[in-house]
């Protein structure tokens, strides 16, 4: 990739940094669980589908730059799903989780996504109207875009927000029946975690 993408817009969301593209219509998007991969190994994980010439994403850091030129599309993007999922992420890995989510609207017929932090929440949580099994009673805060999409979620966070969970999401969902399919986004401190928990879960690291 050689494309320079002008900087549109940047600005804190929780410990990271939203960071807004320009984006051609005409050129594809990275896929969930892809990224872009620019000079200095800092890395842009799109949020969102690419749209209007805009494409979101989110960064460990700010860039002291206007212009970014993607080295090339690091990571590997998630095949098609069908069956039940879960979704694990913390971190940067809200992200891919939420550009999952966006791409799986209306498709599994059971689909949970669940995100962990260790610092404050980059949203207000919203309490969830969908009701799940298996977990923590109390455990009810959710995140207002997958609410809006009809997709259930949970928060696992210790800062003691109410309705989240004050632990990680392997405790949270230790009384969950396993769906067919677990992907889980996050460091590699969180994923070898999550591989403990459920070996079978696919991991793509932030």
């Amino acid at each position: 990739m050689s494309l320079t993408h002008d900087i549109l817009e940047q600005a804190p969301l929780g410990a990271h940094t939203r960071i807004v593209l320009s984006w051609p219509d005409n050129l594809a998007a990275p896929a969930p669980g892809q990224c872009l991969q620019l000079d200095d190994d800092a890395r842009l994980w799109p949020m969102r589908e690419a749209r209007a010439g805009r494409l979101e994403t989110l960064a460990k850091a700010a860039i002291s730059a206007t212009t970014v030129t993607p080295l090339a599309l690091a990571g590997h993007p998630v095949e098609p799903i069908e069956s039940d999922l879960l979704i694990l992420a913390e971190g940067l890995g809200l992200a891919p989780l939420i550009h999952l989510c966006e791409q799986l609207r209306g498709g599994p017929e059971s689909l949970l996504a669940t995100y962990e932090t260790t610092h404050s929440l980059p949203f207000r949580p919203r309490p969830s109207r969908f009701m799940v099994g298996g977990l923590p009673v109390g455990v009810i805060a959710a995140i207002p875009l997958l609410e809006d999409w009809a997709i259930p979620s949970r928060l696992a966070c210790p800062e003691g927000m109410p309705g989240c969970f004050e632990g990680g999401l392997d405790e949270m969902l230790a009384g969950l029946s396993t769906p067919a399919t677990v992907i889980a986004f996050g460091d590699a401190t969180f994923l070898a975690r999550i591989k403990a928990a459920w070996p079978q879960a696919i991991t793509r690291e932030t």
